[in-house]
């Protein structure tokens, strides 16, 4: 994940989730406390990829963002969609993420049990109404 990201001055805007300011950031505080467990069943997948190259060395992505995370610790599923508004770099020949922000469409939140399905949140978003 964070080869994916330009070293350095990074801006990667997760709204409500948060907002880091580099890679390491991003990863060592929020993409592995919230992602690698053996208790978290995540799926991520990004399609429908629209990419504008601006120059030899820049380029702008849409992405859109299908997600479900099921978490069996906390017994809770999340299912969301959203869209990725990307930046590119292209560094020694690679491309690299310089920008992200995500935008949030829909969100599902449940807690289960055996035999049950609650759910807490269908919105737009999962922030605190207000």
């Amino acid at each position: 994940m964070r080869a994916c990201f330009a070293e350095g001055e990074v801006l990667i805007d997760m709204d409500y989730f948060g907002q880091c300011g580099n890679r390491d950031e991003f990863v060592d505080g929020i993409f592995v406390p919230r992602g690698c467990h053996e208790y978290v069943l995540d799926m991520h997948h990004c399609a429908n990829p629209e990419i504008e190259i601006r120059d030899a060395n820049r380029a702008r992505g849409l992405w859109s963002l299908n997600y479900r995370n099921i978490n069996t610790r906390e017994q809770t599923l999340t299912l969301l969609s959203a869209l990725y508004h990307d930046e590119y770099r292209r560094i020694d020949g690679e491309w690299k993420i310089s920008r992200s922000r995500t935008e949030y469409r829909t969100v599902l939140s449940c807690r289960y049990a055996p035999g049950t399905l609650e759910v807490e949140t269908a919105a737009r978003s999962l922030a605190p109404a207000g």
